[in-house]
């Protein structure tokens, strides 16, 4: 009864130190808590046996302790109980070891141990001590067979042999399972001693775990766990085994994927991530952009020289507005109004625009350029600007004009319109005076608009107007022409200076006679020029010879001409004074080159400040624009000029009062001013 008294004394100390709180604890719910030794048909591993008593069956009690009534037969009680005890005080069914059967004892006395079992250990073999493990020995000596005391059980010690009996002595044999003592590592836990487990730290959320015969924990009483199917909120759990949220990959703002759910029963979003979304640095295919992310595009990608490219926030575009110095390949400069060329093929024009010469789609006036309404197909290759209409042709060879229709209405062109009369044309360049456009293809010259002057060069005397193109009637073909006010002049392929129209360019020369002539006539011939570029203004016209030479001819007033005097006769052929040019460029009564060095030149009226050299002085011979270098083109407008530098970037100057300028102000400079794009 010793034993039993100390194993109800184990448990009561055990059950003792739940401090959990009798709260978290319900008697009768089969899981059995720190505070109860059993639950119903949970014994906790408990048996009779275990407590000490050998036969009946052990049972719970409505308090949850546990009931050991129907147990019988314990060490100590003053009967053997054959299955479990071999003596049992002074009870025992014999004393000699000699009588012992099959036990090859000689001799020796037998005793009851504290256990009940026989104690042999006073009993002598006649062979015991001679080295040999005889028949009914275990041992002899320090021949042990190979055994210690693992083989038995134990964990640790120092398996002996008994002298006299030869059997093995356990005595330094310590530790093993039963003994109530968890030893690690070799057991999880020990009867009633479940050591430093618990069912959270085997995966499960509820329950008290049990101790095996083996010293291993048992998680038949556990319950919950990730992976069950059922989604434990209370412990955490955002899914199990599948997600059955509400939420989708498309509702938190990504583009695809589904929301699976993760070994630790929580929300996977990979395949969300994957599919990407708006904002997190990674421009997906459907997204121009994402953050930082710009795919590898620059503000050069946009025509510009520098600056930063940003993203719109909603990834659906590219801001350009922190770009600057868009790079440009030609400028143009119209009556009152400038378009130029940037380096991706779009146009953008400033100035007055009451009839949509600007091409932006509306005839508002705009002090900064603005990109011209890309309704044509492809880009834009050249570009025109006349009196209020602006013509260009496209990388297809299409021909597109948009501002003042030339058919005699009164209504304009907003946005680009295509000119299509000329069946299968394929067009290479075009010019726009006051009135009248032409256009080239590589066989032919086709001119449209007013014909008062017989400047649409048809060889019929009939100024009748026409409003779709018809060829120019000339023998020796044009390879570059330019459209002036009432007249058009243009370059041969021998080299030749051709015009039509109005005479009064040529009048006081070998033309002085007519009023005006209906198809390209040789001014000059090209033996004796071989002129290479050629601009007609509003009343002169200006061309350079191969070898740099510039050559006026026409009203000389303002000192248009270039050639030194000022004078109300009209001069054919004349050379311009000074300076050796490259390209050149006839306005309204002035005239600006760009010399073989790149740098800028102008000359003639200057009421606007016109030839862009700081003041309104009329020049009648070239004059420095020292504020300009690295010049590549030029163009004289009506009372203003711009000009193209190898850096892509226009400078414009003169009069501004309509925003021509584009420096966002509308007023005249007589001096270049940096366009603000």
């Amino acid at each position: 009864m010793k034993t039993l008294a100390f194993f109800i004394s184990i448990i009561f100390i055990l059950s003792s130190c739940d401090d959990t709180g009798s709260e978290l604890d319900t008697c009768g719910d089969g899981i059995v808590d720190l505070s109860e030794e059993c639950d119903s048909t949970n014994l906790a591993g408990a048996t009779c046996q275990s407590l000490g008593l050998h036969q009946g069956t052990l049972s719970c009690n409505t308090s949850c302790k546990l009931d050991t009534s129907e147990c019988g037969g314990s060490c100590g009680d003053g009967a053997i109980q054959n299955l479990f005890e071999e003596c049992d005080g002074d009870l025992m069914p014999v004393h000699s070891c000699s009588d012992l059967e099959d036990s090859h004892y000689t001799g020796g006395m037998l005793s009851c141990g504290s256990d009940c079992m026989l104690d042999k250990t006073a009993c002598l073999r006649e062979n015991c001590g001679n080295g040999i493990i005889d028949t009914g020995e275990m041992c002899d000596g320090t021949n042990l067979g190979g055994h210690s005391c693992t083989d038995f059980n134990f964990y640790e010690g120092t398996l002996g042999c008994l002298p006299g009996s030869c059997d093995f002595d356990y005595s330094e044999c310590t530790t093993s399972c039963g003994d109530g003592i968890v030893q690690a590592p070799h057991e999880e836990c020990d009867g009633l001693q479940i050591g430093e487990y618990t069912c959270q730290t085997e995966g499960f959320y509820h329950g008290d775990l049990l101790c095996t015969d083996q010293c291993t924990v048992n998680t038949t009483s556990c319950s919950g766990f990730c992976g069950d199917g059922n989604v434990d909120n209370a412990e955490g759990e955002e899914c199990d085994t599948t997600y059955q949220g509400t939420d989708t990959c498309e509702s938190l703002g990504y583009y695809g994927g589904s929301i699976l759910c993760s070994d630790s029963c929580h929300a996977d979003y990979t395949e969300c991530e994957t599919a990407g979304r708006c904002g997190d640095d990674i421009a997906q295919a459907v997204e121009t952009c994402d953050g930082t992310d710009l795919k590898g595009l620059t503000c050069a990608d946009f025509g510009f020289s520098s600056g930063n490219l940003t993203c719109r926030p909603d990834c659906s575009d590219l801001i350009t507005s922190n770009c600057s110095d868009r790079i440009y390949v030609q400028v143009d400069a119209g009556n009152d109004y400038t378009c130029a060329l940037d380096s991706l093929g779009q146009v953008r024009c400033w100035g007055l625009n009451y009839i949509g010469q600007l091409g932006i789609g509306n005839t508002s006036s705009s002090l900064s350029p603005a990109t011209v309404v890309q309704t044509l197909s492809g880009s834009f290759a050249s570009i025109s600007c006349g009196a209020a209409t602006t013509c260009s042709i496209n990388t297809a060879g299409e021909l597109w004009c948009w501002g003042q229709r030339l058919d005699g209405s009164a209504t304009g062109a907003t946005a680009p319109e295509q000119i299509t009369s000329v069946s299968g044309a394929t067009f290479e360049s075009v010019s726009c005076g006051t009135s009248h456009c032409c256009a080239d293809t590589a066989t032919s010259t086709y001119c449209w608009g007013s014909n008062t002057n017989y400047e649409l060069g048809t060889g019929l005397n009939d100024p009748t107007q026409s409003a779709t193109p018809i060829e120019v009637i000339y023998s020796s073909g044009l390879i570059s022409f330019s459209a002036g006010n009432i007249a058009t002049c243009g370059l041969s392929t021998s080299g030749s200076v051709a015009c039509w129209g109005s005479n009064t360019l040529s009048r006081g020369g070998q033309l002085d006679t007519d009023t005006h002539v209906t198809s390209p006539t040789d001014i000059i011939s090209g033996a004796t020029y071989n002129a290479v570029s050629i601009s007609t203004g509003f009343n002169h016209s200006c061309w350079v010879e191969a070898c740099g030479q510039a050559y006026c001819m026409g009203s000389n007033a303002d000192g248009q001409l270039g050639i030194g005097v000022i004078d109300t006769v009209s001069h054919l052929s004349t050379a311009v004074s000074s300076g050796s040019f490259y390209d050149i460029s006839s306005g309204e009564n002035f005239t600006c080159a760009v010399s073989v060095t790149q740098e800028a030149y102008c000359w003639g009226k200057n009421s606007s400040g016109q030839l862009g050299i700081g003041s309104t002085t009329r020049q009648e011979a070239p004059y420095l624009i020292s504020t300009l270098s690295g010049v590549t083109q030029i163009s004289a407008g009506n009372g203003h000029a711009c000009a193209l530098t190898d850096l892509g970037y226009v400078y414009c100057w003169g009069r501004g009062s309509s925003g021509q300028l584009g420096n966002s102000s509308p007023i005249q400079r007589t001096s270049p001013v940096k366009i603000a794009d």
